[in-house]
């Protein structure tokens, strides 16, 4: 279904599973997931949360690892 839009959109950030659907193993679901793990690190470290922080650096390593696959 995303493959049929032309054009871009306000995308509000709020990327749980039940606010979309995507086929699972599509790039741009990928991508969604990185775009969605930058905004956890940036909240976890806003809370102060130095072990999310530093485990969303292994979460985002293997969704980066795919993308370039």
């Amino acid at each position: 279904m995303l493959d049929e839009i032309t054009e871009p959109r306000l995308l509000h950030g709020d990327l749980w599973t039940t606010n979309f659907l995507l086929s699972p193993g599509r790039w741009r679901a990928l991508a969604y997931r990185a775009r969605h793990l930058g905004a956890v690190r940036l909240e976890r470290h806003r809370l102060g949360n130095t072990d999310g922080v530093a485990a969303s650096y292994l979460e985002l390593r293997a969704v980066l690892d795919a993308l370039a696959a």
